[in-house]
């Protein structure tokens, strides 16, 4: 009954297909020394330069491409474990002492304007940054969805100018 399955299989006078139950761990398939084809783990000679793939020197070479596997397993267990003890790191922006202000100073606009180098691309950004509000204002006839986008858009970058110690006082009485 339980091998009624390879019933199918079995051909006059043979006898049935075997299953290869075995464990799957450390099995390694043989690389042939020769050519570096990849054969399968029950391939006695190479599949495409007929090499014997029992010969001593290649299962030499088998067994230290194998620890090799492994010891890389090992170890990238090894990082595995050391990075789920450590506590998560908080990313951190950098601060005026490593010779980058801070984003947020003394506007938003204004600190990521400083962060770009070149004075003409910094003065286009300005130029594209308050010229696109404009443009779709002016092409949105009146009150349509181009004109309430540059709306929006104007304001925000309106806003990204007001100094950043505006919108973060704390109330007086703390």
């Amino acid at each position: 009954m339980t091998e009624a399955h390879l019933e199918r299989f079995k051909q006059q006078g043979q006898t049935p297909l075997e299953m290869d139950d075995g464990p799957t761990s450390g099995q390694h398939f043989s690389r042939c020394i020769r050519c570096e084809t990849e054969n399968g783990r029950f391939a006695v000679v190479c599949t495409t330069c007929g090499a014997d793939l029992r010969a001593p020197e290649q299962r030499a070479e088998d067994e230290k491409r194998g620890r090799e596997r492994e010891q890389a397993v090992e170890r990238e267990r090894e990082e595995m474990r050391v990075r789920q003890t450590m506590p998560a790191e908080r990313p951190t922006w950098p601060t005026e002492e490593e010779g980058i202000p801070p984003v947020f100073e003394p506007s938003l606009a204004m600190g990521l304007l400083r962060r770009i180098e070149n004075p003409t691309a910094r003065w286009l950004s300005v130029g594209g940054a308050v010229g696109l509000p404009l443009l779709l204002t002016r092409a949105g006839h009146g009150h349509g969805p181009l004109w309430v986008l540059g709306m929006y858009l104007g304001v925000f970058v309106a806003a990204s100018f007001v100094p950043s110690a505006f919108w973060m006082r704390r109330r007086r009485d703390e």
